[in-house]
Formats: structure tokens, sequence, C-alpha cells
């Protein structure tokens, strides 16, 4: 094997290893940051769960937002360390990886800059899945109302529907944050709009390896 078949196989390898690691820690940030969001739901009163457009809501959406965007810093900052180390055993200076000073310097310095272009949407509306009043019931006997036993029942009534209503609300909001989250995260994306930190990354690992590949000489 020639020496500069020799580097082309190390730099795809590089390329490999670096993709299936930034993957695999996507995956696990997603789950991770899944994770705290269902706790932070959890946490909410039933005040706040059953009112339109929480505040709480929001609140949960921001910290989320942020441990994404921190999860991206992380990640570039690591891309960066490996990317240099690469280099500096295969190439041997950052001249003949084909990579400009800027390029070497902030691997993935995109993926930062979009990781805080658009926050996580959760929809914190109704949109149509409005929950109904509960109805009071009124029992009878024969033709008499029994009053005491009918506020029984209606209390008890609204107590289940706010049950319901409440695990209903954590369950919507669990399930669209952890859509959200997903996609933030992992998203699959065309070369025009790398809209997750997955597709971002990939995207600049695969050009970091094609311009090293491509300047061997």
């Amino acid at each position: 094997m020639s020496p500069i078949e020799f580097k082309r196989m190390e730099i795809i390898d590089w390329w490999e290893n670096e993709r299936y690691r930034v993957y695999k820690e996507c995956i696990a940030a997603s789950e991770r940051i899944t994770k705290l969001a269902e706790e932070r739901v959890e946490e909410l009163s039933d005040s706040r769960l059953l009112v339109r457009n929480s505040r709480a809501m929001k609140c949960i959406q921001k910290q989320v937002d942020e441990k994404v965007e921190e999860f991206d810093r992380a990640t570039v900052s690591s891309l960066q360390n490996s990317l240099v180390k690469s280099i500096d055993q295969v190439e041997r200076s950052p001249e003949s990886s084909g990579l400009n000073n800027a390029e070497t310097a902030a691997l993935a310095a995109g993926g930062v800059a979009a990781a805080g272009a658009g926050g996580l949407v959760v929809d914190t509306t109704e949109g149509g899945a409005t929950t109904p009043a509960p109805v009071p019931l009124v029992f009878r006997v024969g033709s008499i109302v029994r009053p005491v036993v009918s506020a029984v029942k209606r209390t008890a009534t609204t107590l289940a529907g706010r049950i319901i209503a409440r695990d209903w609300r954590k369950r919507r909001w669990k399930k669209q944050l952890k859509q959200n989250i997903k996609q933030k995260l992992l998203a699959e994306a065309d070369e025009k709009d790398p809209n997750s930190s997955w597709a971002r990354f990939k995207m600049q690992i695969d050009d970091a390896a094609l311009k090293r590949r491509d300047n061997l000489s």
C-alpha cells in the first residue's frame, strides 16, 4: 500500500468513526433531554397543567432549547479536537489537509449558529382538542331529588374530570416534546436545509473528509 493510499484509509477511518460517534451522541442527547422534559412536566401542578398557554410549559421549552444548544456546542468542540488530532497524525499540517484555518478551527461552526435559529415549538393551545367540561349528574329516587348525594356525585365527577384532563395534558405535552426533541437532534435533511444537529454535523464531517482526501498528493 502506497503512503497516499494509507493516508486515504486513515481519513476514511476518521470519517466513519466520527459519524458513528456523533450519531450515537445525538441519540443519547435526545433520550437525556426527553427524560428531563418529561420530569419537568411531571413536576407541574394541576393548576399549571390545566391552564391554556401555560407559562410553565414555555419555561420547559426554553430549558429544552438550552440543553440542545449546550449539546451542539460540546459536539462542535469535540469534532474540532478530533479533526485537528487526525490532521496532525495523517497530513501533519492543516495546510496539507485542504482545509483553511477557519474550517479547521471551527469544523461545525454552522451547527452552533443554526442551533439557536429556531426553538422547539410546543403547541400549548387547545387547537380543537378542548377537554369538555364535566356534566353534573342529578340522581333522583322517584321524583325526589337528593341534593346531598347529588352534590357528592357532582364533586366526584368534577374531580375525575380534572384528573382525566390532567393526565391527558401530560401525555400530550410529553409526546409533543419528545417528537420535537427528536426532530431537533436527529432528523435527516437534504443538503440545502440541514435542520437537525445530526444532519448539520454529518454534513460537516463529510465535507472535511472529502477536502482532506482530495488534497492528498
